[in-house]
């Protein structure tokens, strides 16, 4: 009976744990994944299409090889002012990242969304699809 308490206690224990190492993994792929939606962002504004390539899959590859992003070839990023993380499977993400942009380097910049699901293959995450709203 005494056996009890200290089997509970050593469960209670493993659980918190496992709840740590889990929460560390998640804060790890979101790191992971803003890092990815920064240098895609950056990508679109610079007109690197190897690097848009290499990071893009489905959908947001098929926007890159039809080069759906010359929209921002005349544009100035100015920086990206916030991005929202939601988990939808431990294979997929989405991300809803705020940037600011202007039409000229000294021009007032204004903001919009980028919305990009990533998605994991291979233990890769490649962006998947992108929508854009003002």
């Amino acid at each position: 009976m005494k056996l009890i308490p200290f089997i509970t206690l050593l469960l209670s224990f493993l659980l918190l744990a496992a709840c740590g190492n889990q929460s560390t993994m998640n804060q790890n792929v979101e790191s992971t994944l803003k890092n990815l939606a920064v240098q895609y962002i950056e990508a679109e504004y610079k007109g690197d299409k190897e690097l848009l390539m290499k990071v893009t899959g489905e959908e947001a590859k098929k926007d890159v090889e039809e080069d759906h992003l010359n929209i921002f070839k005349d544009q100035h990023l100015d920086h990206i002012v916030d991005t929202k993380i939601e988990k939808i499977s431990d294979t997929e993400y989405s991300l809803v990242v705020t940037v600011s942009s202007s039409p000229k380097e000294n021009e007032q910049p204004t903001n919009y969304t980028e919305n990009l699901t990533m998605t994991k293959y291979n233990e890769e995450w490649l962006i998947t699809k992108v929508t854009r709203e003002q």
